[in-house]
């Protein structure tokens, strides 16, 4: 969690102007509130998914699933990442607000039914795949390679 914690503060922190700094002592300005943040980072391997986010829709061992708990409103951001090569620092990352992909899904249930289900190696769970290109509307900040990825291109060099 620190490395989330650490690329949170860079990306949604930015440092007080002279005047905020000197009339209303204030030296760093958040970009906006963030109550409750759901966070997944997938390992170095999952690579060549950036453009895309899983959340889990299926479990034998549970009976809500992360997909359904975010669906009935139970978080108000989404940090996806993933890890570089040394799992030192994210190489891809994307923050998005729930309540936007919750109301792109009540305007396009159709949506839902489109998005192809994984099933994990274990066979215990499995997880919905979101083009983020389909609900690009719901990101809210992201790593400087979000914008290629919205235009569908291949992303390796996101994370060398």
């Amino acid at each position: 969690m620190k490395i989330v914690k650490e690329t949170l503060g860079l990306a949604l922190f930015r440092t007080a102007t002279q005047l905020e700094d000197t009339g209303y002592a204030t030296d760093l300005v958040s970009s906006f509130k963030i109550e409750r943040l759901a966070v997944r980072v997938r390992n170095y391997n999952a690579k060549k998914y950036a453009g895309e986010i899983t959340m889990r829709c299926g479990r034998t061992t549970t009976p809500v699933t992360e997909l359904q708990k975010i669906c009935n409103g139970s978080a108000t951001h989404f940090f996806y990442g993933i890890m570089n090569g040394a799992n030192d620092s994210l190489c891809w990352w994307v923050l998005i607000d729930l309540d936007c992909f919750r109301e792109i899904i009540k305007n396009k249930p159709e949506l839902l039914n489109s998005f192809r289900v994984i099933t994990n190696r274990d066979g215990q769970s499995c997880f919905m795949v979101i083009p983020l290109k389909l609900i690009s509307e719901s990101v809210v900040h992201s790593s400087r390679y979000l914008e290629n990825i919205m235009k569908g291109y291949v992303l390796e060099a996101a994370c060398p």
